[in-house]
């Protein structure tokens, strides 16, 4: 658990998460070389971010592992990788994905800026394609790649239908 905190300026990553819950609330993680909030290691690895801020590192989220909840959130400024604000990668169970009450503004990366999703899901379909999802009440504008993608795209086939809206 990190609560009411700063991580800033690491040469790598913010947070790193592996084979664990990361529960993360009013903590600015900002200015980091590597990524913001990393969680890799599926089934296992989950974040919780809830009021805080990832701004300014090379990629904002990087998330590759059962559960991803951003709330009352602030995903800005990340620059650089595939994705610059959220990645979510191949191994993501469905319904596990939920961006509520949060901003993803003024990101940029190679591919896409904002939210991306940028593996094909290796379950096959309706298995770790992010079904049932959900963004709601939350701002995603603003964001740029140099691919053209801005706001939310998925790349290399990969599926995520998004339920709810901005």
């Amino acid at each position: 658990t990190v609560d009411e905190s700063i991580v800033r300026a690491n040469s790598s990553d913010g947070i790193s998460v592996a084979e664990m819950r990361a529960v993360i609330t009013r903590t600015t993680i900002e200015s980091n070389l590597g990524i913001g909030v990393a969680a890799d290691y599926w089934p296992y690895a989950s974040i919780a971010l809830d009021s805080s801020s990832v701004i300014g590192n090379s990629a904002g989220v990087v998330f590759d592992g059962a559960r991803l909840d951003i709330v009352n959130s602030t995903i800005s400024g990340n620059s650089g990788g595939v994705v610059g604000g959220i990645e979510l990668g191949g191994f993501v169970d469905p319904g596990s994905v939920r961006l509520r009450s949060s901003t993803v503004f003024g990101n940029s990366g190679t591919s896409v800026g904002g939210i991306g999703a940028i593996e094909p899901p290796p379950l096959g379909p309706g298995r770790g394609t992010w079904v049932g999802s959900e963004i709601s009440g939350s701002i995603i504008a603003g964001n740029v790649s140099s691919a053209g993608s801005s706001d939310c795209e998925q790349l290399d086939e990969a599926a995520i239908p998004l339920a709810g809206g901005n």
